[in-house]
């Protein structure tokens, strides 16, 4: 879906100035802010299903309802939003858990996780991340870990 299509959608999406709240209609959408594989993973669902429970508000709830900022944060997706229900909680709380397994960069199952700046990658994106970072491949495990593993340590 396009820029266009989604602000046609959910008009919620739109980008606005934080301080005066005045739309900005430069064509972005706070969904821009969201890695481009989780925006394609899961993004215009988590939308859909977003709006399907605000629907439900009152009108006026509705139309004022603001993303206030989204974004990773220690590998997993970070929605802030002016104010919210317990429904819509647990919608955000389920793509944060979605987005800790799903690459950042295409959307496909991670199955590693950066060291450092901690994000998930599949296995095709963490060996092109390593390149990038003129890492050789034998310095994969110096860089990445296991997905199991990191979530094993995050437990203990």
């Amino acid at each position: 879906m396009t820029n266009e299509e989604l602000l046609t959608r959910y008009p919620w999406l739109v980008t606005r100035n934080r301080f005066t709240d005045q739309p900005y209609y430069d064509g972005s959408t706070e969904l821009d802010m969201m890695p481009t594989g989780w925006r394609e993973a899961f993004g215009e669902q988590m939308c859909e299903e977003m709006n399907n429970e605000m629907r439900t508000w009152s009108k006026s709830n509705y139309d004022n309802f603001r993303i206030l900022q989204i974004k990773e944060k220690w590998g997993a997706l970070r929605v802030y939003v002016n104010f919210s229900s317990e429904e819509l909680n647990e919608i955000l709380a389920k793509y944060t858990t979605t987005s800790r397994v799903t690459c950042l960069q295409c959307g496909r199952p991670a199955r590693w996780i950066s060291r450092g700046w901690i994000c998930p990658w599949c296995d095709d994106c963490a060996v092109e991340n390593l390149h990038a970072c003129h890492m050789d491949d034998d310095q994969f495990q110096d860089k990445f870990i296991s997905i199991q593993d990191y979530y094993e340590k995050e437990e203990d």
